[in-house]
């Protein structure tokens, strides 16, 4: 049974009170995941993957989708010059197979190990443009929605030299990023 089906199992069953469902949910979420530990995405997946079809193969876009909500995000930083950097991250604790999504959106960056922390960032322009083409109807939700479609208009005003409007959702982004980062703690 998966952490989502103990999840969801302890949350509808009648039979816990809240403090105990509070106390089982709690113990799940500090579980430790084994170093060796493989997505079961993975469990059919003929490794290993050489091409971009057989990385498409086993994660979706749909997947991919949920996997950025979760572990992803998009910043936009300002330089000194008045110029931006568009960034795009993932962080992963777990699974660096997972990461092989750099593959699917042509991101050149290198796989970074930190703090038992899988990482994946990048600054490069082509692999900016290839996020938000790959993303371009925006099937995120929530948060990240908007993170998203601020971050990629952000890149679509850059293209067109317009600073002073990237200037502006810059500002919304940081305090979006704010206000995540608050939410979390």
């Amino acid at each position: 049974m998966t952490n989502l089906n103990k999840r969801f199992f302890i949350l509808e069953n009648d039979s816990f009170t809240k403090e105990e469902k509070d106390i089982k949910l709690f113990e799940l979420k500090t579980k430790l995941i084994p170093n060796n530990y493989i997505s079961p995405i993975w469990n059919n997946a003929k490794l290993p993957l050489k091409t971009v079809n057989d990385i498409n193969e086993i994660i979706t876009k749909p997947w991919l989708v949920g996997f950025i909500e979760a572990e992803g995000s998009f910043y936009l930083t300002s330089k000194d010059s008045g110029k931006f950097d568009f960034e795009f991250t993932v962080v992963h604790k777990s699974d660096k197979l997972l990461l092989l999504i750099k593959r699917l959106l042509h991101i050149p960056n290198s796989i970074k190990l930190n703090n038992n922390c899988y990482i994946l960032t990048t600054k490069n322009a082509r692999a900016i443009l290839n996020v938000v083409n790959f993303f371009n109807q925006n099937p995120f939700i929530g948060m990240k929605s908007l993170e998203f479609k601020l971050w990629s208009k952000a890149k679509f005003y850059n293209d067109k030299g317009k600073i002073n409007k990237i200037s502006k959702i810059y500002k919304i982004l940081v305090k979006l990023h704010k206000k995540i980062q608050h939410e979390t703690t």
